[in-house]
């Protein structure tokens, strides 16, 4: 089944969008200490009340009914990063891609709309596990990156960004990422706008609808990253 990509006119009006883990804990019962053990399977992990109406009710009945509950697969994305982040572009290219604009907002390139520093354009390199490498940033520079940036680095994988480092003397720098590469990364120039996480629908009775007269009511879906 083709994933679905979800229409951004259904926003949500409550969400719960992060990683969880797979750490697995025992606490002795004699002493107290807890053994933890990290596991693999950290996911995306997903959580949408959307609201029901006379608008868009039925619409939002036959998609999720279309989805066929755990069969079918839906690419979302993180609406609380629906705003500025760092440009993957170098200086000039995004300059060449605006023309003369001026700006008045009332902001610096510091509040998360910043470019990645280096001379030319900043590229995916490769990647293992949770670690992504990066090239073509200013030696020394830790970038536009921050901890808490979301990345694509193939078509469906998405990943929060949770450190990073200096870029070293050849423009390179190491990021840590959650949660883990699934696949190898697409080498090339890194997308942060639009993140797309492939996810599936958890249950099969996710078109559960209480709707109260006149027709108002929401629906609460929950999804998890489809491995």
């Amino acid at each position: 089944m083709t994933p679905l990509t979800w229409p951004a006119a259904l926003l949500p009006v409550q969400q719960s969008f992060f990683v969880r883990t797979s750490t697995v804990a025992f606490r002795s019962g004699f002493t107290g200490q807890v053994q933890a053990a990290v596991g693999s399977a950290d996911r995306w992990v997903a959580e949408l009340t959307v609201p029901m109406g006379p608008a868009h009710g039925r619409f939002l009945e036959a998609l999720v009914a279309g989805r066929r509950g755990e069969a079918g697969t839906a690419l979302l994305t993180d609406c609380r990063y629906s705003g500025s982040q760092a440009s993957p572009q170098s200086f000039d290219g995004f300059a060449a891609e605006i023309g003369t604009t001026r700006f008045d907002d009332g902001f610096g390139f510091d509040d998360g709309s910043g470019f990645f520093e280096g001379a030319g354009q900043c590229v995916v390199l490769g990647g293992v596990g949770s670690l992504l490498l990066l090239g073509g940033l200013r030696p020394g520079s830790g970038s536009a990156l921050d901890p808490g940036d979301l990345i694509q680095t193939s078509p469906g994988r998405g990943h929060l960004v949770t450190g990073g480092a200096l870029a070293d003397i050849e423009g390179r720098a190491v990021y840590c990422i959650a949660p883990p590469l699934r696949e190898p990364p697409v080498l090339g120039p890194p997308a942060t706008e639009g993140v797309k996480i492939l996810m599936r629908l958890v249950g099969t009775e996710s078109g559960r609808n209480p709707t109260r007269v006149p027709w108002r009511g929401t629906l609460r879906l929950s999804f998890e990253e489809a491995l």
